[in-house]
């Protein structure tokens, strides 16, 4: 019997469940996170494990380590915006940000993700694209049973820091889009990101950038590592979500739509927090306007 394979929606999904796991271990760091050394050690660790797993699986499975420049460039790019994406959410959400706050943050990307879609790769968007994006925005403001937003009146550097994410995390998508579109595999691409994130954040904190290294516990170390396999797990299944040339605002809506379920269900059946009437309306408005996006 032939198997079934997984498609490009199936991945998207299966990384809004490993977003959910990061954005919880980004939370357990704590306030000796908002010190940019600790940001840029965690990711400079996340950046070994990357290069040491695909390393491995990429040789396994006699993948060439340098394809072609073009593509190494491309994941070099992908490994400089991954640094940044790992370090602001966690020196956000260090600060005091709330993961709630910041998750409809990533939930905005969307907008960039829809300009990316068509001036990069020429997809029209319709009118029944927006009005799926509209609703999902305001499912997902909701789910997160409505985050303050009176932060980004003020403007503390984490603020200044979180007004780039959603574009950072648009243009994340697109090298992850381009590098599927041109054939590069998956963890020949990672092993790069990673070599990225290793090599630069080991010079940052070399040289003194972000101030005094904290010491690093063995119970936070091994927490890191935990955090780079799933961060290498989710860079892996967002460039297979683009397999078959997925839209990047479809793929997102699909990614985020199972992010913001996935907290949902974690403060009801974890934390026993008795979901509010607006965050039920979010939940029943989330999946028609993941419907008229991927349908359309």
């Amino acid at each position: 019997m032939k198997s079934k394979q997984i498609n490009g929606s199936e991945y998207a999904a299966g990384e809004g469940a490993l977003k959910i796991s990061h954005f919880a271990i980004y939370q357990s760091f704590g306030p000796i996170a908002a010190g940019f050394a600790y940001q840029f050690f965690i990711t400079a660790v996340i950046g070994f494990v990357e290069v040491l797993v695909a390393g491995f699986v990429a040789k396994k499975q006699n993948h060439q380590f340098w394809p072609n420049t073009p593509a190494v460039l491309r994941a070099v790019a992908f490994g400089l915006v991954a640094i940044w994406l790992t370090v602001v959410p966690i020196y956000a959400i260090a600060q005091g940000s709330g993961t709630a706050l910041f998750g409809f943050m990533t939930a905005l990307s969307v907008l960039p993700g829809a300009v990316f879609d068509r001036y990069t790769f020429g997809d029209r968007m319709r009118c029944v694209h927006w009005v799926g994006i509209l609703l999902f925005l305001v499912s997902a403001y909701a789910i997160l049973d409505f985050p303050s937003l009176s932060a980004f009146l003020t403007l503390p550097l984490w603020v200044l820091l979180a007004y780039t994410f959603p574009l950072a995390a648009a243009l994340n998508e697109v090298l992850a889009r381009f590098a599927s579109v041109k054939g590069i595999s998956p963890t020949v691409n990672t092993f790069w990101v990673g070599a990225t994130q290793l090599v630069v954040c080991t010079v940052l904190i070399l040289v003194g950038i972000g101030g005094a290294l904290p010491e690093v516990t063995q119970g936070a170390f091994v927490t890191m590592l935990v955090l780079g396999f799933l961060i290498w797990l989710g860079h892996i299944v967002k460039q297979l979500a683009y397999a078959d040339n997925q839209m990047i605002v479809v793929k997102k809506i699909i990614m985020i739509g199972v992010l913001m379920v996935g907290v949902f269900a974690y403060d009801w059946l974890v934390l026993s927090e008795v979901p509010t009437v607006g965050q039920w309306f979010g939940l029943g408005v989330v999946f028609p306007a993941m419907w008229l996006v991927f349908k359309s």
